[in-house]
């Protein structure tokens, strides 16, 4: 299976928001920083998530944006996101 060029371009711009939280941490020295530092990641990008959502002026854009995300949730919840091909 192949990679569309969304794909591609999808992963390429996870890749860059990983590279940057991952800098702007200092590397953990237990467990628990460790997951502090996770849990303010997922906050942080949870908060994005909400900002580009209250950016979308047309409701049926805004739907169908919910029901690609729900989407998408719900399947990296069963696999972790990997490329493909």
């Amino acid at each position: 299976m192949t990679t569309s060029a969304a794909e591609e371009e999808t992963f390429i711009l996870s890749d860059e928001i990983i590279d940057h939280i991952s800098s702007f941490f200092p590397p953990p020295d237990n467990h628990q920083e460790k997951t502090n530092q996770v849990c303010r990641a997922l906050q942080a990008l949870i908060n994005v998530i909400s900002m580009v959502l209250c950016q979308i002026d047309c409701p049926d854009c805004w739907e169908l944006t919910i029901n690609a995300v729900e989407s998408s949730f719900a399947e990296m919840m069963t696999r972790p996101a990997s490329r493909k091909g």
